[in-house]
């Protein structure tokens, strides 16, 4: 389906943008038709869009159809939710995807979305503990996003050791990511340890070179 919303989950992707970069993970459907369990087909009817729509209100309206016909299916439901996020409608944002994370409360997938969305709400606290709960769940090596969001989201609330914390167990799954070793730079940096931070920003260099913040960090401990 064209401008259909996606859950996303990070992959493993080491390249200089990885810790950003997220792995769709199937969860969009066929204009026609969506397989249901049992492997049967599920024809969907939709209602004809308003051309005027924007390319986001068309992709919301397209989940809230399939939504309506398949109200028990959790992946819809998640995606009626990241719809709603990316419209900047936080609270039914957060509705949709807690009502997908109750179907199938093992999803570190929807726990890693609903972590974004309580952090769009200001809901610090549950923010992280989406992102831990998403961490614990999620294959070994590939937890680093979503403790990278959790430590983003304790910087953000001001506890900058459990932010510490996070972005380094981060770093123990994933070491490669130019992210993390930015964020651990400018803790090490608020906390007085400039040899610490200038090592972790030239760590984050060498994945990432020429950004410019980054680069701002970097010439501002080296003058």
């Amino acid at each position: 389906m064209k401008d259909q919303a996606a859950i996303q989950l990070p992959t493993t992707d080491s390249g200089s943008n990885a810790a950003s970069k997220i792995l769709n993970i199937a969860i969009g459907i066929m204009a026609l038709a969506l397989l249901v369990t049992g492997g049967a087909l599920l024809y969907l009817h939709f209602r004809p869009l308003d051309q005027t729509m924007s390319s986001q209100e068309r992709t919301l309206q397209r989940w809230k159809d399939t939504v309506d016909q398949n109200p028990d299916n959790s992946l819809v439901r998640a995606n009626l939710g990241a719809a709603y996020l990316d419209m900047g409608d936080v609270d039914n944002a957060i509705e949709q995807l807690r009502f997908a994370l109750d179907q199938e409360p093992g999803s570190f997938t929807y726990m890693y979305k609903l972590g974004l969305a309580y952090r769009e709400a200001d809901q610090l606290d549950n923010s992280i503990q989406m992102f831990t709960s998403s961490a614990e769940g999620t294959p070994k090596s590939e937890k680093y996003s979503a403790l990278y969001e959790a430590a983003t989201s304790a910087m953000m609330k001001g506890d900058n050791g459990a932010a510490k914390d996070y972005v380094q167990q981060s770093l123990a799954d994933n070491d490669m990511i130019w992210n993390s070793h930015f964020l651990l730079g400018k803790l090490l940096e608020q906390e007085g340890d400039t040899a610490g931070a200038k090592e972790q920003y030239d760590a984050a260099n060498k994945f990432n070179p020429g950004d410019p913040a980054l680069q701002e960090a970097l010439d501002r401990l080296s003058s």
